[in-house]
Parts: structure tokens; sequence; C-alpha cells
């Protein structure tokens, strides 16, 4: 994922005073909003007060802030930041809750990695986190009740997310996160509570989910609990312990440090909980932010066994690695799922070329049937095993170059569709003239069974010069026995 550049029209959310009086409002907004879209932002944007405060030693009320994501009516996206800007004006007491909000078309989300919060963070790069009380505009034209705002383009960087602390993965353990981020792929509203880390975890987990699904699930971290905003996931502080009884009223669950549940067994999250339990959100992205064309929970166990299959690689034996291998190129499919497949199949040959090529010859005469038959398929069943064919015969070769021989007769014949002929020649010409070379250092014993090897060679390869060699190093062998 590289940075792309997306447009954007703009809205501000806050409470100043002005000739169209006060109160919180959105204050200034592009032409292009649409009048649907400016009520949506109205409802779902906090006022007074509405800041989870941070609670440790480094926070204040003042350093509050909190991010939202939703869809608009008119199927474009808003991304949101809220800060404190100063005192409350009104004389109630309290900070200015300030929201400025960005709005983009759903076509370009897969641009941004289908995360939010690479918006959010494009946001503040572009410096629209700073609150803009002093709003400078052209005259204000004849009819218009709020200040205009330039639409934009937002360069997103889809790329940069930081790891995940250890301390703020802690927070939520394996089962509740799991829970979690099943309510969210089964459509199901929830409300976490934790005392720090809501923007990082909201990431997280919305990274957690097929990227394709993420449009439709709306968020909002750092904000206290709300009903009327309607986030499918909503993180914050509860220091009064009120909204537990406020989300169950309404039917969303709720996930606090007295939550138990066990978590659910899938393979999708299998693969997700593991990068959680690292820290890798990075990874998660990779794996997770791609254009899967079918996101049904079928589809994400199979693509979650694929992951699982590949992270599983170096504790699997050689011998399941060869069968699982004839399984997934025998149904590589299209699109998103045969990379995942392909991938899988790399990883997979990688691990089997590091072991073959610290084996002995002894350690791997059982996987030369196996292997055997995968190269026999043709196709990439064939190009993936041409490699492992190679390091299995250079085993053989350093070990028993007689043994080599005989077995490299499987593949000298009827080649498969998919071999690299030049390079599989090259392979058993360096098979043959290393039998040539140790063919003085061999047992009476064993020149009785060269000379039926060599036979055999010469009706696979009749017009092979190496062979004709064989031929004449064998009749001099016999010969010298001969004399003796």
């Amino acid at each position: 994922m590289t940075q792309t550049t997306i447009a954007c029209d703009q809205a501000i959310f806050t409470s100043i005073r002005s000739p169209m009086g006060e109160g919180y409002r959105i204050v200034a907004a592009s032409r292009g909003l649409k009048p649907e879209e400016k009520q949506a932002i109205t409802r779902c944007s906090p006022s007074h007060e509405a800041l989870c405060a941070p609670r440790d030693e480094s926070g204040s009320d003042a350093d509050a802030t909190g991010t939202a994501f939703y869809t608009l009516p008119s199927g474009r996206l808003c991304a949101a930041f809220t800060c404190n800007a100063g005192a409350e004006h009104t004389g109630r007491g309290g900070l200015r809750v300030y929201t400025q909000n960005v709005v983009f078309a759903e076509t370009d989300f897969a641009k941004c990695g289908y995360n939010p919060l690479a918006v959010l963070r494009a946001m503040k790069a572009a410096g629209m986190t700073a609150p803009q009380l002093c709003i400078r505009t052209p005259a204000l034209m004849p009819g218009l009740s709020s200040p205009v705002l330039p639409s934009l383009e937002l360069a997103v960087d889809a790329s940069g997310v930081q790891p995940l602390d250890g301390s703020l993965c802690a927070l939520l353990p394996r089962s509740r996160r799991c829970c979690v981020a099943r309510c969210l792929m089964d459509g199901k509203a929830v409300a976490v509570e934790l005392p720090k880390g809501w923007t990082e975890w909201a990431e997280a987990l919305v990274l957690g989910i097929p990227g394709p699904l993420r449009a439709k699930v709306s968020f909002g971290a750092g904000l206290r609990f709300s009903v009327g905003r309607g986030h499918c996931l909503q993180i914050f502080h509860d220091e009064r312990r009120a909204a537990a009884g406020r989300a169950s009223a309404q039917g969303i669950r709720f996930v606090d440090s007295e939550t138990s549940e066990d978590a659910p067994e899938s393979e999708w999250l299998s693969f997700v909980e593991r990068h959680w339990s690292q820290g890798d959100v990075h990874g998660l992205m990779r794996r997770t932010s791609r254009p899967f064309a079918d996101c049904s929970p079928e589809a994400r166990e199979r693509i979650g066994r694929l992951y699982n299959a590949t992270d599983a690689l170096p504790q699997t034996e050689s011998v399941q690695i060869l069968s699982l291998m004839t399984r997934t190129l025998a149904e590589l499919g299209q699109g998103v799922e045969r990379e995942i497949r392909l991938e899988l199949c790399d990883a997979a040959g990688c691990t089997l070329l590091d072991r073959l090529s610290k084996a002995r010859w002894n350690d791997v005469r059982a996987l030369w049937s196996p292997l055997l038959n995968l190269w026999r398929r043709g196709g990439e069943a064939t190009v993936f095993a041409q490699m492992l064919v190679a390091c299995v015969l250079r085993s053989a070769v350093k070990d028993d170059p007689q043994a080599a021989a005989e077995t490299a007769l499987d593949v000298a014949r009827d080649i498969p569709v998919g071999v690299d002929r030049v390079s599989h020649d090259g392979l058993l010409n360096e098979v043959l003239n290393r039998l040539a070379e140790a063919t003085t250092q061999l047992s009476e014993a064993s020149r009785a069974r060269l000379k039926d090897i060599i036979h055999r060679w010469q009706t696979a390869r009749p017009t092979c010069p190496i062979v004709a060699g064989l031929i004449e190093r064998c009749a001099a062998l016999q010969l010298g026995v001969a004399r003796t």
C-alpha cells in the first residue's frame, strides 16, 4: 500500500458565538456537503463534555481527543477528529469541544487501505486537527448561514500503522477482543469500556475484519458512550459506570474488565488474534486490508485457514507440507484468494528448500514419491515441485551418486508441461557427471548395479554424450577387473 490522494469535503462542528447565534452546530462547511449529510454530521458529532479524559499521569482533560467514522445517507464516508478548544464560552464551565470532519467517496476507501485511521492521520499531517475558531473565508454571500470551507485533496499514507503497545494489548484480553471482532463481523453493535488506548484499539479491531466490510462498521473512540450516535463500535472510559445499563437496554453488547467470555472458535479470528497478541497491527493490516470479493463467514474461514497454514509451516512435517501443497495447488481459484494460496505455496517452498538443502539423502528419500506425484501434475504444481526435485537430487548426489542417478531416472522421461527444460536438463547432466566421477570408487557389488542403471539411462537418453561416456567407463572397469 502506498500513498494516495483523495478528494474531500469538510465541515467543522463546535460552539462559537456568531451573528447566527451560539451553541453546538456546523459552523463552517464545504459547498459540496448535502443537507442530509450535514444533518447526519450534526447528529453524530459530540458536544459539551463528550470527550473521555486521559486517566494517567501524562494527560489532562485539555489533552483529550476522540475519533469517529461512519457512513452518511448519501453513501459517502465521514472521518472525524475531536478535541478540546479552550474554555466553553457560554458560561456553563468546562471545555469547548471541537470536531473536524472530512467527507469522501466510498470508492476511495480501498485506496486508503480500507482504514479510517489512515484518513485521520492524514488530517493530522495536513494540519487539520488544530482548532480553527477564527475561520477566514471570502465575504459571505447573501443567504449563507455559515462560512464556506474549500474542498481539498488529502494525501493518505495507508501503510503508516504503528505497533500495538504491550500495555495497551493487555487492556483487552484475548477472549474479549475476539468477542468484539465477532460482533462487528456479525453486524452487532458493541460497546467497549477501557481506561485508555481507545483510538489504538479502534484501529486494531477494525483491522481485524475484512477490508470491504469496514465501510459499514461505524465507530467512535474516546467519546463518551452515546445511544444517539448509534455507532457499531464505541470504545470509551466510563468512570460513572452508567454505560452498561444503557447499552443493555438498547441491545448493545457491553464489554469491560469484568466481562467473562470464551473466545469464539474461528480460523479467521485465530490468525487475527496471533497478530494482536504480538502487537503486529501492520502485519494484520497487510493480510486483512485486501479487496476480497467474498467476505461471507465461509470465505473468512477459508482465508483464515490459509493464513494459519502459512504461519504453521515451521512446525509442520515436510510430508504434510507436500500433502498441503497438493490440495492447495489443485484449487488455486481466482482473485485475492488465489494470491493468498500462491503466497502459502511460496512460503512452503522456502520452508522445504531450507530443510532439504541441509538434509542427508536418507532423511529425504521418503519425500521422493509424494514429490514426484506433485511434479507430474503439470502447471503450477510442476513449477512448485521442480525446485524441490533439484534439491532432493543434489542431496542424494552428495551422499550417494549412484542412488541419485537411479532416482533421477524417474524424472528423465515423460516430462510434464511447466518444467523449465534447460534447467532440468542441466540438473540431469549434473547427476550423471557426478556418477561418472564416482565410478572408480564403487565397490564390486555396486558396479554390477551400475551396469543396469547405465542401461536404463541409455534407454532414456540414447544420444546423451555423458551416458555414452559412462558406458565406456563401465566397459573399462569390467576390462580392468577381468585382467586383474
